[in-house]
């Protein structure tokens, strides 16, 4: 017959030390959750203001498989929901444009000129990270030129 356990150190001899249990902070995590909404929503209301702007590839013309196309980086919040910034491409310019950015750069110095390409480059390099606060002013701007 086996013997039963009884106390709290015989319990630790036969299965060890308990692992702690981690303090999870609620507050933290739903600012976190709340950016990734406003993030989300903002890429979608440029996604659509941008689609209809334009009805075709700014880089080749093609007219299926379209999306909205960033000539800098999503990852540059200063210019990431900047429509300057936005055009429709095809799914594979898109894609080209990661590894042969001069097509579409060529494409907007042609459209908008120098200055304007300095000027997005600047702003790219100029805005951090948003506050919840300037992003939910950013997303009621862009609602209002979306209606």
């Amino acid at each position: 017959m086996s013997k039963s356990i009884t106390t709290l150190e015989e319990m630790i001899v036969k299965y060890g030390h308990p692992k702690p249990v981690k303090q999870v902070k609620t507050a933290h995590k739903k600012k976190i959750s709340e950016r990734k909404r406003l993030v989300k929503q903002l890429d979608q209301v440029v996604r659509e203001i941008v689609m209809k702007r334009e009805a075709s590839c700014v880089t080749c013309g093609k007219t299926t498989s379209l999306q909205c196309g960033h000539l800098i980086t999503r990852s540059r919040y200063g210019t990431r929901w900047d429509l300057m910034n936005c055009h429709v491409q095809c799914s594979g310019c898109n894609f080209r444009h990661e590894f042969q950015p001069e097509i579409y750069t060529s494409w907007f110095l042609l459209r908008y000129g120098e200055d304007k390409y300095q000027d997005l480059c600047h702003r790219a390099e100029a805005q951090g990270k948003y506050t919840i606060d300037e992003l939910e002013t950013k997303l009621m701007e862009l609602t209002e030129k979306n209606k």
